[in-house]
């Protein structure tokens, strides 16, 4: 049908999700706000 070309860019997490205890330092540095923080 056609010819299409994707492009998925996706910045790499800081954070080893592996490592995380949810202490929740990192949401308190994080410079992203959300207006609901339940729904993330």
């Amino acid at each position: 049908m056609g010819d299409f070309r994707v492009k998925i860019r996706k910045k790499s997490r800081l954070i080893d999700e592996s490592k995380c205890i949810a202490c929740g330092q990192c949401a308190e540095k994080c410079p992203k706000k959300v207006p609901d923080e339940f729904n993330m």
